[in-house]
């Protein structure tokens, strides 16, 4: 979401912050295949001490991260990256952000949904505190980071009509055939292959190749088509997160000013109550793809910084870093760098 749409967002929401800490990935918390994935997992806790959630039905339906907007892109530089990332990096997302807590309804109880990739014998044997939702594996937020890139990264090849970044994330086509659908499945791109190809323009002479013209019509076709795919899988990957929440009126403000130690003091404010609509969001993966959702709807392609790679909403148009300091870092380190080859060169 960019600054200014998030302006428009209610301020008010339960925003539930938590300390984190890894340990590694017991038996059976993985499915089949991922051995050679991170063997992480994410414990998270209350920020006042080290017991797990109270007894409520679930402490996340007023959660409200839209109002930050650099959520997508520390996300994806946390997980989406092909390195592993550090566990201060994983700790430090966390407290800032609060758990993924993406999750499944089956039988009318919640499940995480990282759950569900598992066998169902090694999901049967998981712990209270994984089937509660209180811990997430690694190598699922790599996966969905990798996921969200794809989607991200989708809308920037239609958005700026790059027709080759397009091809390269679709993948090629076996000849006489056309890609007819598209969809991101556990973090890959799974394609739906039509025996039908697309018709070439034939030529005037059958014992002759086709002309350029029939060719240049067949790859605007072609192109045309990539295209259509590629905007299905990203509205269908919006519609999930559409899907998952929804719009709400809610009381914002207090009735009473209060003390610090939070007593009602003074006369009550005429303004302070007032009805606002707002989403009401179940899980941090679905406000990300909300988020992208505003970029996709006001057009809106995000900025690499240079130094770090991180994607951020520059808040002016010369902004080239994502912050003042990451800058400085890349500029001491050219710095740095040009002296070292200076220094190297032959002296004549």
């Amino acid at each position: 979401m960019t600054r200014a749409a998030a302006e428009r967002e209610v301020r008010d929401g339960f925003w539930v912050k938590v300390r984190a800490r890894l340990r590694p990935l017991q038996q059976g918390e993985a499915p089949p295949g991922t051995e050679a994935a991170d063997r992480r997992m994410v414990e998270f806790f209350h920020q006042e001490g080290t017991k797990a959630w109270p007894d409520c039905p679930d402490p996340f339906d007023d959660y409200l991260p839209l109002r930050e907007p650099e959520l997508m892109g520390e996300f994806l530089h946390v997980f989406g990256r092909d390195r592993s990332p550090t566990d201060a990096e994983v700790i430090g997302f966390y407290a800032r952000y609060g758990p993924i807590r993406e999750s499944v309804m089956r039988e009318g109880k919640r499940y995480p949904a990282w759950a569900e990739r598992l066998e169902p014998e090694d999901e049967a044997r998981l712990s209270g505190v994984a089937r509660a939702g209180l811990c997430e594996p690694l190598w699922w937020l790599r996966e969905r980071a990798r996921e969200l890139r794809l989607t991200y990264d989708i809308y920037v090849a239609l958005v700026e009509d790059r027709k080759a970044v397009l091809h390269a994330i679709l993948g090629d086509i076996p000849r006489g055939k056309y890609l007819r659908r598209a969809q991101i499945v556990a973090g890959r791109i799974v394609r739906d292959v039509a025996d039908t190809p697309i018709p070439l323009p034939p030529p005037r002479d059958p014992s002759t190749p086709p002309s350029k013209a029939g060719l240049h019509a067949w790859r605007v076709q072609r192109d045309e088509l990539s295209r259509r795919v590629a905007a299905d899988l990203l509205a269908d990957q919006l519609n999930k997160a559409e899907a998952k929440s929804k719009r709400l009126w809610v009381v914002s403000g207090r009735a009473w000013a209060t003390s610090r130690k939070g007593e009602p003091e003074g006369e009550p404010r005429a303004d302070a109550l007032r009805l606002v609509r707002t989403r009401r969001i179940s899980d941090l993966m679905t406000a990300m793809y909300l988020q992208l959702g505003e970029f996709v709807e006001e057009r809106t392609v995000l900025r690499q910084c240079p130094g770090c790679d991180r994607l951020f909403h520059p808040a002016r148009r010369n902004q080239d870093y994502c912050t003042a300091r990451c800058g400085d870092a890349a500029r001491q380190r050219l710095y740095y760098r040009d002296r070292k080859e200076k220094s190297a060169e032959p002296s004549s």
